[in-house]
């Protein structure tokens, strides 16, 4: 049978190890750090996709307008 006294010498060592690993949590090493970093970049890579694409959709609907608005005037006229 155990004793209270016997899951004293557990009951710290696992305290420590958790303080520790929290210890540990708050400090950036390098690897961390190029992380981030590399999470920003992507995150604004991304972003200028995202606005190319969308400049690229604009372009492709403009020029779709002004090919319907052609081809409808020579539709008008009679020529094809």
């Amino acid at each position: 049978m155990t004793t209270p006294s016997t899951h004293a010498p557990f009951a710290l060592t696992i305290a420590l190890l958790g303080a520790l690993t929290l210890t540990g949590c708050e400090q950036e090493g390098p690897a961390e750090e190029a992380g981030r970093k590399i999470d920003q970049q992507a995150e604004q890579v991304g972003q200028q996709l995202e606005q190319a694409r969308d400049a690229v959709t604009e372009a492709l609907e403009d020029a779709g307008d002004r090919l319907e608005q052609a081809t409808d005037q020579l539709e008008g006229s009679g020529e094809r």
